[in-house]
């Protein structure tokens, strides 16, 4: 298939986001006065000397600004309970090929009053691929860390799939690597989820997983250091590990694989990364007693359809043309008419009007439709509710939509659904 400038664009963005580096670390919560934050700026500029981390990214900013006294904004870390976004000149720029970033977000964090996550992302430039074990040590060692993986983002996003979920789909586990149990299953300390291409493991950890044994763990050992705190720095291959799937789309009921091969792994990291499971079980969690799986969920045969795609000049105000193809298709099928019935829809008819080229026009509510929901987290196996009361709707706009998709089922697709959706 011919692939136009959009798909060419969207290669290349994949290809970066596949070389781009992430470091993924867990440590202890941060406390009021800790030192951590600037011990662990200061580590990577002392591997990476151009690194430059004096600037701050606010959220919702779309460029960094340069911090006039970085060293408190970092002491004052501990008192806020959170990392600031730091990184470099190049952080958020479009062209920001060598950006480097500290990314700490509290709400995808539910777990940071017992444990610390957070991310170092950083370019695949020839000295920071080169020295990956360096920073690895340097890092886990500023932060105290548990346990922190430094991995390229295709091979980072191949292993998160892993993971097994409550059902079985075609990704999970990607082929030739074995599955891993979700994280509330395994010690929330020091076990690690799974292997990075470079590890980083604290005395604790290590001892926890049972490494080193010079009799299994030979292999592993031929690329690991053990550091003066006594934590470990394993790196699994020279280069950056290079594993890869292309993801499925899903449609219409089924899995439909990508068109160009999907397995673009280095076969060599692919068994590398499989032998590396085999001889450490205890990461990921393949010690434990597998748990039941749900069969594969069933969905609602859907008739074979056909799909007509169009490439025309952009739309105008007042243009005619949508109008023109809808009349055109219910001149040829009559029977995609779509009517509405004056019996049914007394209720949506009061706010609703016809406009002269047959469109409609509905309005639910006089006032803007007030539905709200406290997000709920998830931590440890259990769902979190929020501190307040999670509906904050207006119960009466509330009751309306929910009348409004009786009365339209075809909105959505649910007169289409064989049984509502299983709640949890």
């Amino acid at each position: 298939m011919l692939k136009g400038e959009s798909d060419k664009k969207a290669d290349a963005d994949n290809e970066a986001w596949r070389r781009r580096i992430s470091a993924d670390w867990y440590a202890p919560p941060l406390t009021a006065g800790d030192v951590r934050p600037l011990r662990l700026i200061q580590g990577i500029e002392r591997i990476v000397p151009w690194a430059g981390l004096d600037y701050w990214v606010p959220e919702g900013s779309f460029g960094p600004r340069r911090l006039a006294d970085r060293d408190s904004v970092l002491n004052a870390a501990g008192a806020a309970g959170r990392l600031p976004l730091i990184g470099n000149k190049d952080a958020r720029k479009k062209d920001g090929k060598r950006a480097i970033t500290i990314s700490h977000i509290p709400r995808m964090d539910p777990e940071s009053a017992v444990k610390l996550k957070f991310s170092v992302w950083l370019p695949p430039e020839p000295d920071i691929v080169e020295r990956a074990a360096d920073l690895a040590a340097a890092m886990g060692t500023a932060m105290d860390a548990f346990w922190g993986t430094i991995t390229p983002g295709g091979a980072a996003g191949t292993i998160v799939n892993q993971r097994m979920l409550d059902s079985p789909g075609p990704e999970r586990p990607p082929p030739g690597l074995p599955p891993l149990a979700l994280p509330e299953r395994l010690d929330p300390f020091h076990v690690p989820y799974f292997f990075g291409w470079v590890n980083y493991w604290s005395k604790e950890t290590a001892e926890r997983i049972g490494f080193p044994d010079p009799a299994r763990h030979a292999e592993l050992l031929e690329r690991a250091r053990r550091l003066e705190n006594g934590a470990w720095v394993v790196q699994l291959t020279n280069e950056p590990l290079d594993i890869y799937f292309r993801p499925f789309l899903y449609g219409w009921g089924s899995y439909i694989p990508p068109e160009e091969p999907r397995d673009q792994s280095n076969p060599a990291h692919l068994r590398a990364l499989a032998r590396a499971y085999e001889v450490l079980p205890a990461i990921g969690g393949r010690d434990l007693p597998p748990v039941p799986m749900l069969p594969p969920r069933s969905y609602p045969e859907q008739p074979p359809t056909l799909q007509a795609q169009w490439y025309a000049p952009h739309l105008t105000p007042r243009d005619g043309r949508l109008l023109r193809v809808v009349q055109e298709i219910e001149r040829i099928l009559p029977w995609a008419d779509i009517r509405y019935d004056p019996a049914r829809h007394a209720e949506l008819l009061d706010r609703s009007r016809k406009l002269e080229n047959g469109a409609w026009v509905v309005q639910l509510t006089d006032e803007p439709l007030h539905i709200s929901f406290r997000p709920v987290l998830w931590s440890g196996g259990k769902i979190l509710e929020p501190d307040e009361p999670r509906d904050r709707s207006n119960p009466e706009h509330k009751r309306v939509l929910a009348r409004a998709y009786e009365l339209l089922p075809a909105i959505g697709g649910r007169d289409k659904l064989a049984q509502p959706h299983a709640q949890p």
